[in-house]
């Protein structure tokens, strides 16, 4: 499940299966949320064939062809159609199987041979591309090396893979040098061959993501080069993800399939425990099991939980190919806002709201359920002027102990942008967008750095204004902190349409794959989705009920 963009192109005959992996919650909304982003949906782009550049080999060589590098800017998938054009008069040469991705020939007379590809996107082709194949003489002086890079090879994340040339050879016993490099890599993997280590006829390497990897041999005699290809394919089973920083950026649930496991401690009871993810698939939708325990410890000194945390059992099921609704859809108590591929949820709302319930005012602990979607008082657990008992990671309990998320896990990804890479996957929404972490690559600069909200305090931080229907903050009652929209209540922010890379969700599309990103600042991952909910997603009136901690008070809400 480590875990990144690339366009997959299977073909006809055979499909790879791409393995991978993933936080309880409310939710709520701001009334202004429905404004300015209805979803444009995208017309269809034909995809692009490319057969690859033209070559000359000698003959009784092998010719191999690849459709690799085709490409479709709506990240489709593709099948291939390969045909022979034009061949030297008195060929029988044939193409067995025009689907392949990979063609491996053998001409069998000298002349020139076209080939022309065409890809499909489920909707239409590609206009044709051709490749020009010279075969000359085979030469009486030197034959070329024959390469061969092995079999094909299934294997799981971060296990060692050995990849060996030693049935290569050359028909005259000349001397070999050998190159191996990384032709095709699942979308944010990190793996290269560098240096002299992948100069030898022996190499190894370790897999980062989930997926294919698919590695070229070049061996040479001197004077002549040939080269072979060779597969491998990653897998997630049973792995281990504790304190993994995540890579792969793959915007479909489906790529993340396979079980995951972690071993963490409750820090301040010194407790360990044994996280679970399960991810799989069928051809519509993913469904993630958990038990809510994450991949990294937790309930350290600044955390102040209200119940223990323990395993809970959840099930969450995801849409492989989410759409826009073309309307916003509020956050709402009572549904959770996202899975995150560690195995804990995020939960972003409470159910406190100033004037709300029979508590003391300005000490609201709980009563302010999904009637009150639209209260602009509802407490923001992540501003420091309310104190909810979360840990480093801003999470705590629930008052069966399940551990959630109110904002950025500060796990599985890195929190600068100081590698230059952007940030991987590391959840689903409940609409089956993907949750990105902080880092995007901005297209305008090339420069990968941290998406930036377009949410305001109102007023430009001004005094709150009175909004019909509802009892107005005051300073100094309770524990509210000033008059002024200073960021204590979630009302107190407004989105500005330009300010920021993001919309009123907090998301954005890159790349042509729209996706909800963290953000230091409201509304922190998510403030609405784009596209419809899974009713997975929603919890029963009893989970609605949430435990926090306020300055040291335990409560349900």
């Amino acid at each position: 499940m480590l875990l990144s963009k690339s366009i997959k192109i299977f073909s006809l005959s055979s499909i790879t299966l791409v393995l991978v992996a993933g936080c309880g919650g409310g939710s709520s909304s701001s009334s202004n949320q429905n404004t300015d982003n209805e979803a444009v949906v995208p017309t269809n782009s034909a995809p692009v064939a490319n057969a690859g550049s033209d070559q000359t080999i000698q003959l009784g060589s092998v010719l191999e062809l690849s459709a690799s590098q085709s490409s479709d800017a709506d990240g489709d998938t593709l099948t291939i159609e390969w045909s022979l054009t034009s061949v030297p008069e008195g060929s029988v040469l044939t193409i067995e199987n025009n689907t392949l991705e990979q063609l491996s020939l053998s001409p069998d007379i000298i002349g020139d041979y076209v080939f022309s590809l065409t890809v499909n996107d489920g909707t239409v082709n590609s206009a044709p591309d051709e490749v020009v194949i010279s075969v000359t003489p085979e030469s009486t002086s030197n034959q070329a090396p024959v390469a061969n890079a092995g079999a094909a090879q299934n294997t799981n994340v971060d296990e060692i893979v050995n990849l060996t040339a030693e049935n290569s050879f050359d028909p005259d016993g000349d001397p070999l040098s050998f190159t191996w490099t990384v032709t095709s890599k699942p979308d944010g993997s990190l793996v290269k061959f560098d240096g002299d280590d992948f100069s030898q006829q022996n190499i190894s390497f370790t897999p980062d993501a989930t997926g294919e990897y698919l590695l070229t041999l070049e061996v040479n005699d001197g004077l002549a080069s040939n080269t072979a290809m060779v597969t491998v394919n990653a897998s997630a089973n049973n792995l281990d993800i504790t304190d993994k920083i995540f890579v792969e950026r793959s915007t479909s649930c489906s790529e993340y399939v396979g079980t995951y496991q972690s071993n963490v401690d409750d820090i301040k009871r010194g407790i360990s425990f044994h996280g679970n993810v399960s991810i799989s698939s069928n051809s519509t939708e993913c469904t993630i099991d958990i038990n809510q325990i994450p991949n990294h410890s937790f309930n350290d000194q600044s955390a102040a939980f209200a119940t223990n945390v323990g395993e809970v059992i959840d099930s969450y099921r995801i849409n492989i190919a989410p759409a826009f609704s073309g309307t916003d859809t509020a956050l709402e108590l009572g549904v959770a806002e996202a899975v995150m591929l560690n195995g804990v949820t995020l939960d972003i709302l409470p159910a406190a709201c100033y004037g709300v319930g029979d508590e003391p005012l300005g000490r609201e602990k709980i009563g302010c359920g999904p009637d009150q979607n639209d209260n602009p008082w509802r407490y923001d657990p992540m501003s420091p002027l309310n104190t909810f008992g979360t840990d480093s990671h801003n999470a705590h309990t629930q008052p069966n102990g399940k551990y959630h998320y109110h904002a950025n896990p500060v796990a599985m990804f890195a929190q600068n942008c100081e590698n230059a890479v952007a940030s991987p996957v590391i959840g689903f929404a409940a609409d089956g967008f993907p949750i990105y972490g902080s880092c995007f690559t901005d297209p305008s600069s090339g420069e990968i750095r941290k998406a930036v909200s377009s949410y305001a305090l109102k007023n430009n931080g001004g005094p709150r204004e009175e909004v019909v229907g509802y009892q107005t903050p005051q300073a100094g009652v309770g524990l509210i902190a000033s008059n002024n929209y200073d960021g204590q209540f979630r009302g107190d922010w407004e989105y500005v349409q330009g300010t920021g890379d993001l919309d009123q969700c907090n998301g954005m599309t890159v790349d042509g794959k729209y996706g909800y990103y963290v953000t230091n600042t409201f509304p922190w991952v998510i403030n609405c989705f784009k596209g419809q909910i899974n009713n997975s997603f929603a919890r029963s009136e009893e989970l609605e009920r949430r435990s926090h901690s306020h300055a040291g008070e335990t409560h349900s809400h």
